[in-house]
C-alpha cells in the first residue's frame, strides 16, 4: 500500500487543556534555527503564521540562528531562563540544548528523533513536561532490516553506521540480537561522528550491506557516505529520501510534512494559556519506501515484484 501521512492532532482529538496559572503569560517568543552553514531561515514565514494567531499578536519575537558547535550553548543561554519565555526549537539538537540550559522556559520542538527516548517529554499524549511539538520519528529500524533481508537474501553481515548516542539506543532495544533472530543478519554497530570515521570502517570491516540511520554522520556527511558505499559496491539503506540521488540504494523514511504550522499552532495554544505538557506531541505515523533502480541494477540486486509495487519513489 502506498504511504501517505497522518498526524495525531490535539485539536482533532477533543483534548482538554490545562490552562496555566492566571498571570503566567508569554512575554517573548524565540525561534532557534539550526544554521549549520546553510542559511536555513524560516523567520518570515513563521512570523506570518504567528501573526495569524490572535493569542500571539503583540508578543515580541526574536529569530536566533544557532551555529552548531562550541558556540551553540552560549547563543542559547543568551535567550534567558524564565517561565514567561517560549522557545521554538527547530531541531532535536537545539531542543536538547534548550531543555538542558534553560529549564524554566517553555519549549515547542521539531525533531526527527524519539522525543521520549531523548527525554523531551515523558509521554506523547500528555505529561508534566515543559515541552511539546512535532516528531517525525518512526521506530522503523527493524523494518528497514526486514526490507534489506527481502532485497538482499544472500547478505549476512550488516553494518550500522551512526553516532554513539543512536547506537546506544539500538543496544538498549537489543537491535543486533533481534536482527539476527528475525532476519539472520550478523550486525556490526560502527560508531562514526564524521565521514572519515566511515571511510576507516569501509576500509577495515567486512560488510555486505550498510544501514545509515539519521544521526550525526548522516546529517553531516550522508551524501559522501552514500557515494562512497556506491563506489565500493555495497548496498545501502538510508532513512532520508534525499540520499537516493547521491547513490543510496534504498531508503525508508518517515513522512516529513510542513512542520512550521504545527509549531505555530502549539505556540498559539501556549500563548493562550495552555500548559505545554497538556498539548499532545504530534507525530508521523507513516513512512515512504524509495529505490535507486540505477544503483540496484549496477549492484545486481534483483528486486522482488512485491517490493517494486510497494515503493513510493524511484530513481532511474
Amino acid at each position: 500500500m502506498r504511504a501517505g501521512y497522518a498526524f495525531i492532532c490535539a485539536a482533532c482529538m477533543g483534548a482538554s487543556f490545562s490552562p496555566m496559572a492566571r498571570g503566567e503569560g508569554i512575554r517573548k517568543i524565540v525561534y532557534l534555527d539550526p544554521v549549520a552553514g546553510r542559511g536555513m531561515s524560516n523567520e518570515d514565514r513563521f512570523v506570518s503564521l504567528l501573526q495569524s494567531n490572535k493569542a500571539c499578536r503583540g508578543v515580541p519575537f526574536q529569530y536566533l540562528p544557532v551555529a552548531l558547535g562550541a558556540v551553540a550553548d552560549e547563543t542559547i543561554l543568551s535567550v534567558g531562563d524564565s517561565n514567561d519565555i517560549l522557545v521554538v526549537a527547530a531541531s532535536g539538537y537545539l531542543t536538547s540544548a534548550a531543555l538542558r540550559l534553560l529549564p524554566k522556559v517553555k519549549v515547542v520542538f521539531q525533531t526527527h528523533s524519539d522525543p521520549q527516548y531523548e527525554k523531551f517529554v515523558a509521554n506523547l499524549n500528555a505529561s508534566a513536561s515543559n515541552a511539546t511539538g512535532i516528531s517525525y520519528f518512526v521506530d522503523a529500524d527493524l523494518k528497514r532490516v526486514e526490507l534489506l533481508r527481502d532485497l538482499l537474501p544472500k547478505a549476512s553481515v550488516l553494518a550500522v553506521v551512526a553516532d554513539s548516542d543512536y547506537l546506544s539506543r539500538l543496544t538498549d532495544k537489543k537491535f543486533a540480537l533481534e536482527a539476527l533472530r528475525l532476519f539472520g543478519f550478523t550486525v556490526k554497530l560502527l560508531v562514526a561522528n564524521k565521514f572519515s570515521d566511515f571511510e576507516r570502517h569501509v576500509a577495515t570491516e567486512r560488510m555486505d550491506a550498510i544501514y545509515v540511520p539519521y544521526s550525526l554522520p548522516s546529517y553531516l556527511g550522508g551524501t559522501q557516505i552514500a557515494a562512497l558505499a556506491a563506489a565500493k559496491g555495497i548496498p545501502t539503506m538510508f532513512d532520508r529520501r534525499r540520499f537516493l540521488i547521491s547513490g543510496a540504494t534504498f531508503v525508508y523514511e518517515s513522512v516529513n510534512v510542513d512542520g512550521l504550522p504545527v509549531l505555530a499552532r502549539a505556540a498559539g495554544l501556549i500563548c493562550a494559556g495552555v500548559a505545554p505538557g497538556a498539548i499532545p506531541v504530534e507525530r508521523s505515523r507513516v513512512a515512504k519506501f524509495g529505490i535507486n533502480l540505477k544503483e540496484a541494477r549496477r549492484l545486481h540486486v534483483d528486486i522482488p515484484a512485491a517490493l517494486l509495487r510497494l515503493a513510493d519513489e524511484f530513481v532511474q
